[in-house]
């Protein structure tokens, strides 16, 4: 992630139902150019919502990813 293309907010992990399940700060200041998550292994297997959210709050991008 770069400054240019995603200012500092956070990276939002949601379940379906839209049950909020982590919430990570983003700060492009420090170089990022790649995030890991660690899952909680309570979670089960199936389809998540990953979010960039600005740190005014909108979203930035939203897409589904699935866990297995």
């Amino acid at each position: 992630l770069s400054n240019d293309l995603f200012p500092d907010g956070f990276l939002k992990v949601l379940s379906l139902d839209g049950r909020l399940l982590m919430t990570v700060p983003i700060s492009t200041g420090k170089n990022q150019d790649l995030l890991q998550l660690s899952t909680d292994q309570r979670w089960a297997a199936g389809i998540y919502i990953l979010q960039l959210v600005y740190a005014n709050g909108r979203v930035g991008a939203s897409e589904k990813i699935i866990i297995q």
